[in-house]
């Protein structure tokens, strides 16, 4: 599996939620193309995204921050994880251990983080 590129928008003190399908594409000599699902059930997640080297957000599956359900990988960005940050975009990747300890960089990109104009009183919508 090569890393693929895939950009994420977020958005400054609000909850975000991300859902990607995980499969893997196979090419057959006669050039046709099939995906399979990925199991990575019993894997670790680690996500980081780093804007620069003070502001790195760290979301794990240790946290609950990154769920897999079948090969829906679920990644949620809190808004505590975001209040406050000056940055508009930020590297990330994906890291995955599997349980004999071999260490993916499955995807990675940007993270676009919009600011709101308008900010929140006491923290709520």
């Amino acid at each position: 599996m090569s890393k693929e590129i895939l950009n994420l928008k977020a958005q400054r003190n609000a909850d975000c939620e991300y859902q990607i399908e995980v499969v893997e594409v196979f090419k057959s000599a006669a050039g046709t193309t099939t995906e399979e699902p990925v199991n990575w059930s019993d894997c670790r997640f680690d996500l980081h995204i780093k804007a620069n080297k003070h502001d790195i957000i760290k979301l794990s599956s240790k946290t609950g921050d990154i769920s897999i359900i079948g090969n829906v990988l679920t990644i949620k960005l809190s808004r505590d994880k975001t209040r406050g940050a000056t940055w508009r975009t930020a590297d990330y990747d994906l890291q995955v251990t599997t349980l004999d300890g071999k260490i993916k960089y499955p995807f990675g990109g940007i993270v676009e983080l919009e600011h709101n104009i308008t900010e929140t009183t006491g923290g709520t919508r």
